[in-house]
């Protein structure tokens, strides 16, 4: 029987055609799709979309999210939504997310926005479509409530788990702006959760009972805790020293994340304890920094420290600010921090004015582990120069040198700096 020349594509079993729609880039996959009907209805199995991941921030995403949340909603494994904060795109966040309401295999669930903005009906959507979809997880392994702080609640976490209180291994439970009435996190509500690696909660929620579910016997070691300071309460308990002693006795590896967000200079020093293995600091909005702090930082974190943010907001009208008033006529406090903690990798200084001289010393000091050094180029104070701020040619080339790279300070940068940094947190997931 003679053999037709020409291939029937549609006659490829099933199987076969997701196999090959499996192995193309997502682009090709779609043009793929287009070869007949039964093509694209592959192109929907629930292996090809396991990860779905989408961001409402204009109308073709829009589009895209509505179509992919219809189609894959009730199968997909991997589910993270992020949205602009606005009240248009938090309502269609919740059109996008109630269509997982049914979904019993999602293993990562995550909201990744930051000060987010809802009406009353939105938020209640919210609050109930959440529940729903977590109720109804079984596998759950990451969970990430997006800093809203209406979500966070003691109450749904003791459902939850229930139902995946020995699968959850990263939990992100920090919020923005917690409202005074509004109660925090209850530490008993966690004790479900003993395969957790990652926890991010707020720094009004460490208290000691808290510290003593953390160190319970039979619980998995934490790898990280992310701690964010939303201002802070004037009534809270301080955290002692001791309390850090015993949580890392029991967790030695876990590496501690701390965001300082608009806290008073005069407060600062109350959250840091020498126990606290700091790997990252971030002081942010909170005006101009004691040398105080630094030291501390210095003294007690010079194995730990891995990356510091010190941020403040960037405006053109207004003289730059002071980063450490108080230094006048002694070292630097940067260039002793960068001498001491030798694992100092990332260093971003946003809205501070920085003596070249120091930011040279800083290079020449961490050379090329410096992988990171992020400094604004209006900020930078020559004092040789009569035109006092900017980078120069000559500071551009010797700090090139030190870190073994092309370096240049930045020219803008976004304001605020925090919504994206606080994102980017909620991307740290156990290994």
């Amino acid at each position: 029987m003679a053999v037709s020349s020409t291939a029937d594509w549609s006659r490829l079993p099933s199987v076969i055609i997701v196999d090959i729609l499996a192995i193309l880039p997502l682009k090709d996959r779609l043009n793929a799709s287009t070869t007949c009907s039964r093509w694209r209805q592959c192109l929907f199995h629930p292996s090809m979309w396991r990860n779905i991941e989408l961001n409402l921030d204009n109308e073709d995403e829009c589009a895209r999210a509505n179509f992919l949340s219809a189609r894959c909603g009730n199968f997909a494994r991997n589910f993270c939504l992020e949205w602009p904060d606005d009240f248009a795109a938090s309502k269609n966040a919740l059109a996008v997310l109630q269509r997982f309401g049914r979904n019993r295999n999602l293993t990562k669930f995550c909201l990744n926005v930051c000060n987010s903005e809802f009406d009353d009906e939105t938020l209640d959507g919210f609050i109930d479509t959440t529940e729903d979809i977590l109720l109804n997880s079984k596998k759950l392994k990451y969970l990430s409530l997006g800093y809203i702080h209406e979500l966070c609640d003691s109450e749904l976490l003791y459902r939850i788990g229930d139902n995946c209180g020995t699968s959850l291994t990263t939990l992100h439970l920090a919020s923005l702006l917690p409202d005074d009435s509004t109660p925090g996190i209850e530490p008993h509500c966690l004790r479900p959760f003993k395969n957790l690696q990652v926890l991010s909660l707020n720094y009004d929620d460490l208290t000691s009972d808290l510290f003593s579910v953390l160190a319970q016997p039979h619980r998995v070691k934490l790898q990280h805790l992310l701690v964010l300071a939303d201002g802070l309460e004037s009534d809270k308990p301080k955290v002692l020293d001791s309390m850090w002693q015993d949580l890392v006795a029991y967790n030695p590896q876990m590496k501690v994340i701390l965001t300082l967000l608009s806290v008073h200079p005069s407060e600062i020093m109350n959250i840091f304890r020498p126990s606290m293995p700091l790997s990252t600091l971030r002081i942010m909005y909170s005006g101009p920094i004691p040398r105080s702090t630094m030291d501390f930082i210095s003294a007690y974190n010079s194995k730990t420290l891995e990356a510091l943010y010190l941020h403040e907001h960037v405006d053109s009208d207004e003289p730059p600010n002071l980063l450490f008033p108080d230094v006048e006529g002694v070292e630097d406090p940067l260039v002793m921090l960068a001498w001491r903690c030798y694992k100092l990798s990332y260093l971003s200084i946003i809205g501070y004015e920085v003596m070249d001289e120091n930011l040279i010393a800083i290079a020449r000091l961490r050379g090329p582990k410096l992988k990171t050094f992020e400094v604004l180029s209006d900020y930078i104070v020559d004092q040789t120069a009569d035109e006092n701020y900017g980078a120069t040619e000559e500071l551009i080339k010797q700090i090139s040198h030190s870190l073994g790279k092309t370096w240049s300070p930045l020219e803008s940068v976004e304001e605020p700096t925090f919504p994206a940094i606080l994102k980017s947190d909620l991307l740290i997931s156990a290994d």
